[in-house]
């Protein structure tokens, strides 16, 4: 490397000093350091810092500068609309999110509710949301809200079931228990990964994420689930 800068500093002296020689050889002032050839080093160079130099490269400069000021307005106006669309993004996020939280919610309650020691009937079904919370979810991940909607519909048939046994209504309610509670991680989850990840991109597919099965563990060892209590959810969450 250093070599190369040795040729490089060469090359560009001798470059420099070829240059002033022919300078000097089209001026014909005489002797290099003679008195005539002195003051016209002096006046070139005064002129050199005082741009003198440019006027005959006006036209070509100014049309340069027209471009590149053109450059700069059409660099400017992508980046102004890359940021007007990146604000809209995370506007759009921020609601579905919070969407996603409201829907979230009554999930969590009826899990509360469902995983009562001393049920003896099915508690109230979980409400279908407005159709824009289910829009917005379904912009989080449509994979979501098609396993919200599912149990939804869980609720209402455990809620509207007649002449249940004891049997029965234990073992639905395992299954209510298990797929609430694997339900609320997964919104619990994808909130959080979604709030904390810039480059989060909407319609996440689940089958893709990998998710913390701790927390599942815990309630199945507790109502002693099984994987088929889970479900669906068993392929989001391992409780082996």
């Amino acid at each position: 490397m250093e070599k190369w800068k040795s040729w490089a500093i060469g090359i560009g002296a001798g470059w420099v000093l070829l240059a002033f020689l022919s300078w000097h050889y089209e001026t014909s002032c005489g002797s290099i350091f003679g008195l005539s050839c002195r003051k016209l080093y002096w006046s070139n160079f005064r002129g050199f810092f005082l741009l003198r130099w440019i006027e005959p490269y006006q036209q070509i400069l100014s049309g340069l500068l027209a471009l590149l000021g053109g450059a700069f307005v059409l660099v400017a106006g992508r980046e102004q609309i890359k940021n007007l669309n990146d604000s809209k993004r995370m506007e759009r996020l921020n609601q579905a999110l919070d969407s996603l939280y409201a829907v979230g919610t009554p999930v969590s309650e009826y899990f509360s509710a469902v995983s009562r020691e001393d049920l003896s009937q099915a508690p109230n079904p979980i409400e279908l949301p407005d159709s824009t919370l289910i829009r917005d979810l379904t912009y989080i991940s449509p994979t979501l809200a098609q396993h919200f909607v599912r149990l939804q519909n869980l609720t209402v048939e455990f809620f509207e079931r007649d002449n249940i046994t004891k049997q029965q209504l234990n073992n639905r309610q395992k299954i209510m228990i298990a797929r609430s509670y694997c339900l609320f991680q997964l919104f619990k989850q994808i909130g959080k990964y979604a709030r904390d990840n810039s480059s989060f991109s909407p319609r996440l597919s689940l089958d893709e994420q990998a998710f913390d099965a701790a927390d599942v563990k815990r309630v199945a060892k507790k109502f002693e689930l099984t994987i088929r209590h889970l479900g669906p959810f068993s392929k989001f969450f391992s409780i082996d």
